[in-house]
């Protein structure tokens, strides 16, 4: 996978083709745990810009991967546990909850990955898992029927906490994934609500603000009770979407933004 670099990048060599790259300063990485395994090799974990890990967990168990973290203002808390030929990417501007010291956790196997957009926002206790860890097979056929898959999460995404993000699954831009859902292997169309276990479509036709109401007095809530704003509202017949490219995901691709990029 070819990884850009900024000029003034700096890159620090982990031996076995394994490398960090930082793409604006030298960061401080005391804070977090980057490993790469004993027999790894030709992995890369790239931060962008002003990207701060703190007590974060990132383990390179397999060869030929890609960690790739977009410029962000916040500080991240995560675990990201990736194995063979497989892309982790994080967009601009993030949002992690690390509530009561709670860490969002990646999963990536079997050759898939995990991306998520630019401005999403992620409550504590979340995790996504791309693969189900064991195999599972038909009786008659004896064919494998529980293969790996991507999960791709768009801009503009709100999952709530203690959610479950499993396999196969596309969340649309601007949708919003309710508390201690479970997803697994669903297309979820821009500017809809998703939630339960299994998850299932609550309403379609809605944009959500990041702008918090937890502290707000009445008259902040009557202001706000109507507000337009087309910005987070994403077109959902996109022919150029990731979603007809999931299995050929590029970092060009995802570094060189579009507003409809992940409509569906």
């Amino acid at each position: 996978m070819i990884i850009p670099i900024a000029e003034n990048a700096f890159i620090r060599d982990m031996g076995n083709g394994n490398r960090i790259v930082l793409n604006h300063h030298d960061r401080d990485l005391t804070k977090t745990k980057v490993v790469f395994g004993n027999n790894s090799h030709d992995n890369s974990l790239v931060l962008d810009k002003n990207i701060t890990l703190n007590n974060s967990i990132i383990e390179f168990k397999g060869s030929n991967s890609v960690v790739y973290i977009d410029e962000s203002k916040r500080n991240y808390k995560i675990i990201a546990i990736i194995y063979n030929h497989s892309l982790l990417y994080i967009g601009k501007n993030c949002y992690f909850n690390d509530f009561n010291n709670s860490k969002t956790v990646f999963l990536v196997y079997e050759h898939q990955n995990i991306v998520i957009g630019n401005g999403c926002i992620v409550s504590y206790g979340v995790t996504f898992r791309n693969s189900d860890g064991h195999l599972i097979y038909d009786i008659d056929t004896c064919k494998r029927i529980n293969k790996s898959k991507s999960i791709i999460i768009g801009d503009h995404v709100w999952i709530g906490q203690n959610c479950l993000i499993l396999k196969g699954t596309f969340v649309g831009s601007g949708s919003i994934i309710g508390a201690n859902s479970v997803v697994s292997g669903k297309t979820i169309q821009s500017n809809s609500i998703w939630a339960g276990n299994p998850a299932r479509e609550l309403k379609r036709g809605i944009y959500w603000l990041s702008t918090s109401s937890n502290s707000w007095e009445p008259e902040e809530s009557i202001k706000y009770d109507t507000l337009e704003n087309r910005k987070v509202v994403y077109r959902s017949n996109n022919k150029d979407s990731l979603i007809n490219h999931v299995d050929d995901i590029t970092l060009e691709f995802l570094l060189k933004y579009d507003k409809n990029r992940f409509s569906i």
